[in-house]
């Protein structure tokens, strides 16, 4: 009778310490959930180098440099793309600039950009795009061999996809066209690498 009282006691003290203990929970919070649904689309696309086109002999005509429309953002500087149907300001930055060290004669240029949604004073991040393009600076044996977009979405409100059927690729200048969609409305943009061959670099730009 004593070892089946002292029994008890000891299981009653265990189950007091198992519930007083943190509980670690294995269902996401709804937090945790909306979070891991606004970052879940990842989108690339690529131009590539022309294939009917000469590298060394350059046609002017198909070399055309940078529209005049296109326009390069320095890190830090934003611009307004346009308004939403709800009353909203859509707006991207750029957030960030990179080259690589040539090897072999070959350079690697990366330009980030966020694109954010406006509305009533609150600012959220809905999309990421990534540029990275591919040159050899030559003079005007110089060219540019790809330009390889990458966009991240960062609300699941939104969506995007890359126009495969309206991107250019000449040995000075590379453009991918963005898609984007928000509440039924669409919103298009370019983004394009231009390679000056006078002065041997290169830009990025963007235009509506």
């Amino acid at each position: 009778m004593k070892l089946l009282c002292k029994m008890g006691i000891a299981l009653l003290i265990f189950m007091n310490f198992f519930y007083a203990m943190p509980q670690t929970a294995s269902a996401k919070t709804p937090a945790e959930s909306n979070l891991a649904d606004s970052c879940k689309t990842v989108g690339i696309a690529e131009t590539g180098l022309p294939e009917k086109e000469n590298i060394q002999m350059i046609d002017e005509k198909e070399n055309e440099q940078m529209p005049d429309t296109c326009y390069e953002l320095k890190t830090g500087e934003s611009i307004i793309l346009g308004t939403t149907s709800d009353g909203g300001t859509i707006t991207m930055s750029c957030v960030g600039t990179s080259m690589d060290l040539a090897r072999a004669g070959k350079k690697t240029s990366t330009k980030i950009y966020n694109i954010n949604h406006n509305m009533a004073g609150v600012e959220t991040l809905v999309i990421v795009v990534q540029l990275e393009c591919t040159w050899y600076p030559n003079g005007e044996a110089g060219y540019i061999s790809n330009l390889r977009g990458t966009y991240t979405i960062k609300n699941k409100l939104w969506s995007c996809k890359w126009d495969e059927d309206n991107k250019s690729s000449t040995n000075y200048y590379h453009a991918l066209w963005l898609d984007m969609t928000y509440l039924g409305s669409s919103y298009s943009r370019l983004f394009a690498a231009s390679y000056d061959p006078f002065n041997s670099t290169l830009s990025f730009g963007t235009a509506p």
